[in-house]
């Protein structure tokens, strides 16, 4: 008997049953349980007039639906302990160091009659938050594990989930040890401090991903992102100790304009971008995280590889009828990657046109490291896969990659 369209079904009217499996696999129940045990506890040190612990259970959840809200703009899988244990890991290292910092920051203050010009937090504090993403990319970049490429930063969706991770954890150490005279000055100091630290620390984070990614001029874009994050970190500053409320509006709005600038710029040049949830859509056949056979390339001029990391970095090179080897011996390889880290085979892997003339095929020539696509998936020794257009593959570790491009 056919169901009647308008009539409810079963699974419409029971959805915490037709869903169940769905809330685990998608990752809402966790922290919902976690957010409902951290109001419980909030209720039990309230109860107890235990008004320290009261408002760091607060600060703590705080967090943890900002960084819920950055992770979802992002859009890119992270394992959600990557993510706590950067916030943890920032907030130990200031604990340990907080007297190394005051003291640079305080040297680095200028007074120019009643003025006062903060000069040491724009640099210090964005150099010290950015330690957990500088040591991430080293991770990515040294290790080919799968584990490591899940962790690490490779990309400036890394970067800023690292950053803004980072940046909280300074917060939540900045507020606790120097700020919690009292509820009220814990409570203004967080508010002012919690987006403002993230923003700042996520935007620097995504030119330290940047600079992974596009590894040539690597010192120069970092730089420029420092910069950027200094100027307006010192820049609220001057106007918060001089007491020019009026000057922290543009300051608010440049910072986190530029920051979800950075977010929404890095899902569009994400070598995973068609793997990244924020940029699925619904209704998608990949929406079900079943990728439908690669489809033939289309007609054009020409098909090119484009080095999006590595030694090849902007380059283009044009895929002929002729299989295409890439790997670092000269004398056997058409592309030609110079690595002395040992990561890439003499012969890593083919490109070519298969029998059809209509597909293009990526397979493995025994690597010693692993030839694998861009959502993480490695070839077996010697397999062959199909790739569309704008497809991407890395050779070892994401800091060598290369796209598809039919034009």
């Amino acid at each position: 008997m056919e169901r009647d369209p308008n009539l409810p079904s079963y699974t419409e009217l029971n959805p915490l049953k037709a869903m169940r499996p769905q809330l685990v696999k998608k990752g809402y129940i966790i922290p919902a349980c976690l957010g409902i045990l951290g109001m419980f506890a909030m209720m039990a040190a309230m109860a107890e007039g235990a008004q320290f612990e009261f408002w760091f259970l607060t600060a703590c959840l705080v967090v943890a639906g900002e960084l819920g809200v950055i992770y979802a703009l992002c859009g890119k899988r992270k394992p959600w302990w990557v993510l706590a244990g950067t916030v943890a890991a920032t907030a130990v290292l200031v604990a340990v160091f907080r007297q190394l910092i005051g003291g640079l920051n305080d040297l680095l203050i200028v007074k120019e009659g009643t003025l006062v010009l903060p000069i040491g937090p724009g640099v210090v504090e964005e150099l010290f938050k950015s330690i957990p993403v500088f040591l991430l990319v080293a991770v990515a970049r040294n290790t080919a594990s799968p584990v490591a490429r899940r962790i690490g930063v490779s990309e400036p969706l890394d970067g800023i989930l690292i950053g803004a991770a980072s940046g909280f954890g300074f917060a939540l150490a900045e507020t606790f040890l120097q700020y919690a005279s009292s509820g009220e000055t814990i409570l203004w100091r967080f508010l002012s401090d919690i987006f403002g630290h993230a923003a700042y620390s996520g935007y620097f984070g995504y030119f330290i991903g940047l600079a992974a990614l596009r590894r040539r001029d690597g010192a120069r874009t970092v730089f420029i992102g420092l910069g950027f994050s200094f100027l307006v970190h010192n820049a609220w500053d001057f106007f918060a100790f001089n007491g020019i409320a009026l000057g922290l509006v543009p300051v608010a709005v440049l910072t986190y304009a530029g920051f979800v600038a950075a977010i929404l710029k890095a899902r569009q040049i994400s070598p995973m971008r068609e793997e990244n949830f924020a940029t699925i859509r619904v209704n998608s056949p990949d929406y079900r995280r079943t990728a439908p056979p690669p489809a033939p390339m289309p007609a054009a001029s020409r098909v090119t590889l484009l080095g999006l990391a590595g030694p090849a970095t902007g380059e283009r090179f044009l895929i002929t009828p002729q299989p295409v080897r890439i790997g670092r011996d000269a004398a056997s390889c058409q592309i030609v990657l110079s690595d002395g880290s040992g990561r890439i085979s003499k012969v890593h892997c083919v490109v070519g046109v298969d029998s059809s003339g209509a597909r293009l095929f990526l397979e493995d020539n025994h690597s010693t490291n692993g030839t694998f696509l861009g959502n993480g998936e490695r070839l077996a020794p010697g397999q062959r896969v199909h790739l569309s257009s704008n497809a991407t593959f890395y050779l070892s570790t994401p800091a060598v990659m290369f796209q598809v491009i039919a034009e």
